[in-house]
């Protein structure tokens, strides 16, 4: 049996009071994976995140994924860390480690210039600003997606493995949250090329990745334009479905503004094609069943109306006889399901 290459992890986590949901997932893929073998560091006097800043979003805390720190395994597993300062790392130098992945959530490649094992930094956003919520400043500027790189560091040479780009969602701590299950997919994405010799490296300068706090005029234009102005526009917008559906002329009601019929109302309703005309008889008190509704309405619909009908079924027939000439996208798949399927090759091959 052919032996298969086995890379040896150094995975640089924060406190464990701070790690999160999609770091516990790499930790289990990673774990179940006999292509890895993996040991945990911890940074001495590791930086913690602002604590007031994040509080400044609590308004948001429903989007939080929550921890599955469920097993007792992975439980157990955290706590075989080994504590190791910036200096110690960057002259480790023992063959137990192939590869350090920095997954503390901080970039801490800038204080790690010359080190002598291979290194991984994810570095967030096209400005090499790291903050909390990370992209902060993509969700504000509303750009049309955000950045995801993955850098590889040794001695004092930078190359980009892997980049990804994202769509922008609207609240900055369901886009960061989003942009950490995106994190989980490319890491093991450049993980599988890196162990298969297949990464196509770009070499870049030297990236100077700045630790730093969002700006309180940032907050203020974020909270501004997600909150204020939906809660002012709330009452504008609280009908948005039949006002959209009256300018596609949907609906035909006798004022654009309106939401709410009454009893002898005419109304018209399009669909496929067809307008179809009925006058309110009453209105029911509760939400009803559809064979009920026939009980509150009259169809008044002209005859011409259905005959434009006939006309259109007549326009989407076939233009030759069912089951001749060229198999129809439909008639392929038919043909192919029968083809795959036992019985055919049972009594057929």
């Amino acid at each position: 049996m052919k032996n298969h290459r086995i890379i040896k992890l150094g995975l640089i986590l924060p406190d464990n009071s701070d790690i999160k949901d999609y770091q516990i997932k790499i930790l289990n893929s990673l774990k179940k994976n006999k292509s890895f073998k993996i040991k945990l560091f911890k940074i001495n006097n590791f930086q913690k995140n602002n604590t007031f800043i994040k509080n400044l979003f609590f308004l948001e805390s429903k989007f939080y994924k929550k921890r599955t720190l469920n097993s007792n395994k992975i439980i157990n597993f955290l706590k075989k860390y080994k504590k190791i300062s910036y200096e110690e790392l960057k002259s480790y130098y023992k063959k137990d480690i192939d590869l350090f992945i920095n997954l503390s959530g901080k970039n801490i490649s800038n204080k790690l210039i010359g080190i002598k094992k291979i290194f991984w930094e994810i570095v967030y956003g096209s400005e090499n600003f790291q903050m909390f919520p990370v992209c902060f400043n993509d969700v504000v500027d509303e750009k049309p997606y955000s950045k995801i790189k993955i850098i590889e560091l040794i001695n004092r040479d930078f190359k980009l493995i892997d980049e990804g780009f994202f769509n922008i969602k609207n609240y900055a701590i369901l886009h960061q949250e989003f942009i950490f299950e995106k994190t989980t997919v490319l890491l093991f994405k450049s993980l599988n090329l890196f162990k298969s010799y297949n990464l196509n490296y770009k070499k870049i300068n030297k990236l100077k990745v700045i630790n730093k706090n969002i700006s309180f005029f940032k907050i203020l234009k974020y909270y501004y334009k997600n909150y204020f102005l939906n809660l002012v526009n709330k009452n504008k917008y609280i009908n948005w479905q039949i006002l959209t559906a009256h300018k596609k002329k949907i609906f035909d009601l006798k004022y654009s503004k309106k939401n709410a019929v009454f009893n002898g109302e005419k109304i018209t309703i399009r669909k496929n094609q067809i307008n179809y005309d009925f006058i309110i008889l009453d209105i029911p008190k509760s939400r009803i069943g559809a064979k009920l509704v026939d009980l509150y309405i009259k169809d008044i619909t002209d005859k011409k109306q259905f005959e434009k009908l006939e006309v259109l079924k007549y326009s989407k027939d076939y233009y030759r006889k069912q089951g001749t000439g060229r198999p129809t996208k439909k008639d392929r798949r038919e043909l192919d399901n029968y083809q795959d399927s036992e019985w055919f090759y049972e009594h057929i091959q």
